[in-house]
């Protein structure tokens, strides 16, 4: 097994998580529109759609994790 101890993705993950709300929240109204420039209505509207999409997958997968984790009391 090899460890590679200086990881740029987790370094990425950790300084993205460490951004404050207000920061990120500009980081994606950039980021969005520097994505869409380039594109036409439609291709826009599949990317976005697309977007969207793995945002869902990512709340469902947490809502599932935090529904089943140890500590949810039962009614």
């Amino acid at each position: 097994m090899i460890i590679i101890e200086k990881n740029p993705l987790n370094e990425f993950i950790n300084y993205f998580f460490s951004i404050n709300p207000y920061e990120l929240g500009i980081i994606a109204n950039i980021l969005g529109t520097l994505l869409a420039i380039p594109l036409t209505f439609n291709q826009q509207n599949t990317l976005g759609n697309f977007l969207e999409l793995v945002g869902q997958q990512i709340l469902l997968i947490q809502a599932q994790n935090t529904l089943l984790s140890p500590t949810t009391i039962n009614q």
